[in-house]
C-alpha cells in the first residue's frame, strides 16, 4: 500500500505532537510531511507537499479551519476535521458524510476516520462533499442543508427537508423521499439517528426515524399518516413524544 502523505494544521503543539505519535505507532501507512500552526501556513504547506490528507483543526486564532476552503477552487485532498467542540460545525460535517475527530483523539476513532477516507477514494464525486459542507455552513434554517448518502459505493445528495422517514433494513437503511423516491444506504439506522436527530427527526419505532414536518396525522390504528400517503408504526412509548412533535412542527 502506498504511503498516505499527510499534513496537520493545528495551533496547539501538544495536540499535533500527540496525533503524530499515534499515527507513527498505529498507522505507519500515514506519513506526516509537515505540521502547520495556522490556516495560512497550512495553505503554503499544501501547495509545497500536495498531500493526500490534511488533519484540520476547526477552531484556531485568526482564521477558522473552514476558511481553508477560501484558498482553493477545488479541494483535491482528503480532510479529517479535528475539534473539541462546536456542535453546529459537527452537525454540518456529519450530514456531509465527512470524517472528524474529537479532542482528545482516541485510537478507535482515528481508525474509523482513516477507514472513511480510504473508502471515499473509490467514490464518484467524492470531493463534492466539501462543496456541500461549505454550502451547509452558510444555511441557518434547519432542514435546508444537504445530506450526503452513501448508496452502493456512490454518493447521493439530498436536502434534509426532502426526507420523509428512514426505515431500518438489517444493516442498511432505506431513505424515503418526496415523490415516493427511495435511496438504500449502507449506513445503519443508528448512524442516521446520530446525523438527523439534531434536525428534530424522531424515532416512531425501533425501525423508523421520522421527519415531523411530513407527518399528517395519527390514524385510528395508531400509525403515522405521512405526506406521501404511507402509514408507519408507532411504538406506544413514543406516542406522546410524537404528538408533541406534531403540535410543534
Amino acid at each position: 500500500m502506498d504511503k498516505i502523505k499527510a499534513i496537520i494544521i493545528d495551533d496547539e503543539p501538544k495536540v499535533s505532537k500527540s496525533l503524530e505519535i499515534q499515527l507513527e505507532m498505529h498507522f505507519p501507512e500515514v506519513e506526516i510531511v509537515s505540521i502547520a500552526r495556522s490556516v495560512k501556513e497550512g495553505v503554503d504547506m499544501i501547495l509545497v507537499y500536495k498531500p493526500d490528507l490534511v488533519f484540520l483543526d476547526i477552531v484556531m486564532p485568526g482564521e477558522s479551519g473552514f476558511e481553508l476552503f477560501n484558498y482553493f477552487k477545488k479541494i483535491e485532498f482528503e480532510i479529517i476535521f479535528v475539534t473539541s467542540y462546536s456542535e453546529y460545525a459537527l452537525n454540518a460535517i456529519k450530514v456531509s458524510a465527512l470524517a472528524y475527530l474529537l479532542k482528545p483523539v482516541e485510537i478507535n476513532e482515528l481508525k474509523e476516520a482513516l477507514d472513511l477516507v480510504i473508502l471515499r477514494k473509490g467514490q464518484k464525486d467524492a470531493y463534492k462533499n466539501y462543496q456541500v459542507l461549505v454550502e451547509n455552513m452558510k444555511k441557518n434554517v434547519p432542514g435546508e442543508q444537504t445530506i450526503a448518502i452513501s448508496n452502493h459505493g456512490e454518493l447521493v445528495f439530498v436536502k434534509i427537508n426532502d426526507i420523509l422517514f428512514c426505515e431500518g433494513w438489517d444493516r442498511y437503511t432505506k431513505i424515503h423521499l418526496l415523490n415516493r423516491k427511495e435511496v438504500l444506504s449502507s449506513y445503519s439506522l443508528g448512524k442516521f439517528k446520530s446525523i438527523l436527530e439534531p434536525y428534530l427527526f424522531i424515532s416512531s419505532h425501533r425501525s423508523f426515524l421520522v421527519n415531523p414536518k411530513h407527518i399528517v396525522s395519527i390514524n385510528q390504528n395508531d400509525e403515522l399518516h405521512m405526506t406521501n400517503g404511507l402509514a408507519i408504526p408507532i411504538s406506544q412509548r413514543k406516542k406522546h413524544e410524537i404528538i408533541e412533535a406534531i403540535k410543534n412542527k
